[in-house]
């Protein structure tokens, strides 16, 4: 469904002791369990950095004439003020 209707995803990173795994990239439904049970402390999660959210749309800008973003709500996530 993603590719089919050009859906656009900003991957959020994952901090496992001193690694950081990035969604769906590094970090995967298939090697999320072994990333759990080896960290010595629970993981927590990380924005989308500002640069790479600047180019996803500087690009996006260039190819589609519109953009809908969809994102958590701003008292859940610091990633819907990133976008103003």
């Amino acid at each position: 469904m993603i590719e089919r209707e050009q859906i656009h995803v900003l991957s959020l990173g994952l901090i496992a002791d001193e690694s950081v795994y990035l969604d769906k990239l590094t970090v995967t439904q298939k090697n999320i369990q072994t990333i759990l049970d080896y960290s010595k402390t629970y993981p927590s999660s990380t924005q989308a950095d500002l640069k790479q959210i600047k180019a996803k749309l500087e690009w996006m800008t260039a190819h589609y004439e519109g953009i809908v973003i969809v994102s958590v709500a701003s008292a859940l996530s610091g990633m819907y003020s990133n976008f103003n």
